[in-house]
């Protein structure tokens, strides 16, 4: 219960600071009333432990047995019951401690045991208040925990289909640059070697510097027009970075990215192109990407791949209502815009 709130710990502590306070608002009020704070405090103190009889048997035993258990027509009735019974051991204790020996009033006073059980209950409806907030807090805390390791889960398995995926399509790159002995060859190694450690080691955790995640689409997409004829297929990106202290998800843009040459430059026989638009504002960041569809496709209804699913899904998990995305294919054109803002609450 270590993220639970501050009055929840140390119970014992807590259990006794009340009966304290019980204690002493009792002796306050009555001695006060009655100019008598020596005997108050002899007889409060004698009352302490059936105050305590009564309203732990009601937060212990008829709260969780009957009231949590939506069993709500016995608590009621066993709590007037438990209100008689409490009021009775409060008052007779009183009259044979005080009343008796001075006077002949007698014990059966229904006005006086009314007055009791009303001014003792406050002590027990006060306590299953707390024990309510508190059972209600623990329960909200254990069920945002399940969900907070769901969501933990669900990412760790997206992140899981995203490196692969990245992994096999940047080694099919560096083959085809083996096969035709390229130059290029040994400086893709590096590249890979620069994109497979951010992959690894500093994609493990929930959001990374905005700075590296850029640098890392730089470094796929150089990879990318090395791969690609340069007289063919037209390759941009355009990082406008104002703002590099913020924090993005990792690998976030990268499906997208991929999406545009899975499906529109490599399955393309003619002249294809990728324009890629990154901007970073002091609240959002603006991502643009747009890429030319072959002619074979024109006419395929659009259904999202797995990168832009795992996008979707890791949208809605990490920013919620902090994000706008919009995609169209217009005859040969597929686009895709997406607002992220870096704080949920400018939402």
């Amino acid at each position: 219960m270590s993220r639970n709130l501050f009055i929840f710990r140390n119970r014992l502590l807590w259990h006794v600071l009340f009966w304290v306070f019980v204690y002493l608002f009792y002796v306050i009020t009555y001695g006060e009333y009655q100019d008598n704070y020596r005997g108050e405090l002899i007889t409060n103190l004698l009352l302490l432990p059936l105050r305590m009889l009564g309203v732990y048997s009601l937060i212990y035993y008829l709260l969780p047995q009957f009231l949590l258990k939506k069993r709500y027509f016995a608590f009621f009735g066993l709590c007037a019951i438990h209100a008689l019974v409490y009021g009775w051991l409060i008052w007779s204790s009183i009259y044979f401690i005080e009343i008796a020996p001075s006077t002949t009033q007698p014990l059966l006073d229904l006005g006086q045991l009314l007055t009791t059980i009303l001014v003792n209950y406050i002590i027990a409806t006060m306590a299953v208040i707390i024990k309510l907030f508190k059972t209600w807090y623990i329960d909200q805390s254990k069920k945002q925990q399940l969900l907070n390791e769901k969501h933990q889960a669900e990412l760790n398995f997206l992140k899981t289909q995203i490196h692969p995926h990245f992994l096999f399509n940047t080694l099919n790159n560096l083959y085809s640059l083996t096969l035709i002995k390229s130059d290029e060859a040994p400086n893709v190694v590096i590249k890979l070697s620069q994109l497979l450690n951010y992959t690894l080691y500093d994609c493990n955790v929930d959001y990374v510097n905005f700075n590296k995640e850029m640098e890392f689409i730089e470094n796929y997409m150089s990879l990318q027009k090395i791969r690609h004829n340069a007289d063919i297929v037209s390759i941009k990106l355009d990082i406008d970075a104002n703002n590099l202290n913020q924090n993005i998800a990792p690998l976030l843009l990268l499906p997208i990215i991929e999406n545009c040459f899975k499906h529109g430059v490599d399955k393309s026989e003619d002249e294809a192109y990728i324009n890629v638009r990154i901007k970073s504002y002091e609240t959002h960041l603006d991502f643009y990407a747009e890429n030319s569809i072959p002619e074979a496709d024109k006419n395929k209804v659009h259904n999202d791949g797995i990168g832009i699913s795992n996008i979707k899904k890791r949208l809605e998990l990490l920013y919620k209502n902090a994000y706008k995305l919009e995609i169209k294919k217009e005859n040969l054109t597929f686009k895709l815009s997406l607002k992220l803002y870096w704080n949920p609450i400018i939402r």
